[in-house]
């Protein structure tokens, strides 16, 4: 035996019964973080799925900036893709119509389709002027499909397009709807319908993608900041913003406050829990320490052998409290994606998640090792004496007589 820390591993297989209490107490403290964290992580996971699909994947909008503007900003090494997007009759208010449908009238980018909303399920972006995408619904409310023709009908005449594609941009919007269908069209196509019902006052705005919603956050400011722009009005989108952890919106800002609360109970619960039942071991071993004590070992030794007997625990406790959070975790996902589904139908199931596993091994860690102060400094002070008498208390209990004059 080199050192007296070689003791540990003989002790744990001595002790395994004694120390079964204490070790469940660690499997069931990263059990508890693994499975609630990685459950969030998941839920969170699944929201911005859905909510990239609901309102397309991309975090700020700058409306009314100049062609120069947009250039500066699209060879920002930070930004991966950027297009103007018009829109007009989004409410359906208007007399617009395709054949006997309300419609609403977009004038976009390809970059804004392919790249920054959902992307086109069926055919392709217009390449020409006398071309249009339509709303996923429309092929169930107009019965039309890529390569048929329509007719747009406009206050000041009717134009006729052919369909180009079917796209998801909007889908949210548009899902379910048998009344109101989106058509896009080019942005040149787009300005001279605009210009044919005199309608002037029609606002267009920039859509901007990061490589992320962390660079998309700190990126608001510079640009308010080098182009002039008030920084209310740089727009984020929400969804995806928040469900990244970056929005300003307070609801969301309030899901992760309640993790952190979360995540600060239940340290403090396992650290009781674990405090309470080495403790309780510790108090059987008075005689062992003792010994220690007797064979030269110091108070700060002692301090050291219960800390890293704690962490010894931790190779068995911390893994298995890892494998049953997971195997907790995608049972709940499974259950809430295939038997409630709904706002949960992009909810990933059988993944691992970064997050939970951290937030278990950290808590486990640093749960023992809180828990093993006070412990620690308790065997520490056992006195040599208490090998012998077996109990801890080092103050030796003497009684003096006095010695009285009898007259």
């Amino acid at each position: 035996m080199k050192s007296y820390l070689s003791l540990i591993p003989i002790s744990a297989k001595v002790h395994r019964r004694r120390n079964r209490m204490t070790i469940l107490c660690i499997v069931f403290a990263v059990f508890l973080v693994t499975a609630i964290f990685s459950v969030a992580d998941m839920v969170t996971q699944g929201e911005h799925i859905a909510m990239i699909n609901k309102h397309g994947n991309w975090h700020i909008s700058l409306p009314n900036v100049s062609r120069d503007t947009a250039q500066g900003i699209r060879v920002r090494p930070d930004v991966t893709a950027a297009g103007f997007s018009s829109v007009f009759n989004l409410d359906g208010e208007q007399p617009y119509y395709v054949n006997e449908k309300k419609a609403v009238l977009y004038g976009t980018e390809e970059a804004c389709i392919n790249q920054i909303s959902n992307g086109i399920t069926e055919g392709d972006f217009p390449q020409k002027d006398d071309q249009v995408m339509l709303s996923p619904n429309a092929a169930g409310a107009l019965k039309v499909w890529p390569g048929d023709e329509i007719t747009v009908h406009t206050p000041a005449g009717d134009r006729v397009f052919t369909v180009s594609g079917l796209g998801t941009d909007d889908k949210g919007y548009y899902e379910g709807q048998t009344y109101l269908v989106g058509v896009y069209m080019t942005q040149g196509a787009f300005s001279s319908l605009m210009e044919q019902n005199k309608i002037a006052d029609n606002d267009t705005t920039l859509y901007v993608q990061f490589q992320s919603a962390a660079k998309a956050a700190k990126a608001k400011k510079e640009l308010a900041a080098q182009y002039g722009l008030p920084e209310e009005s740089i727009s984020e989108n929400t969804g995806v913003m928040g469900t990244a952890g970056y929005s300003k919106s307070k609801s969301m800002n309030g899901f992760y406050q309640i993790a952190a609360i979360l995540f600060v109970l239940v340290l403090l619960a396992g650290t009781l829990m674990i405090s309470g039942s080495m403790n309780s071991n510790l108090a059987q071993r008075t005689q062992f320490f003792g010994m220690m004590r007797c064979i030269g070992a110091s108070r700060q030794q002692i301090i050291r052998y219960v800390r890293l007997e704690a962490l010894n625990w931790c190779k068995t406790a911390v893994p298995a409290g890892l494998v049953t959070g997971t195997a907790i975790e995608w049972g709940i996902c499974a259950f809430l994606r295939y038997g409630i589904s709904g706002e949960f139908a992009a909810m990933p199931v059988f993944a691992l998640s970064p997050v939970g596993l951290i937030s278990g091994a950290t808590v486990g860690i640093v749960t023992v090792l809180l828990a093993a102060q006070s412990p620690a400094k308790r065997a520490s002070k056992v006195s040599p004496m208490a090998a012998i008498s077996g109990n801890s208390d080092t103050a030796l209990s003497v009684r003096h007589t006095r010695k009285r004059k009898i007259r």
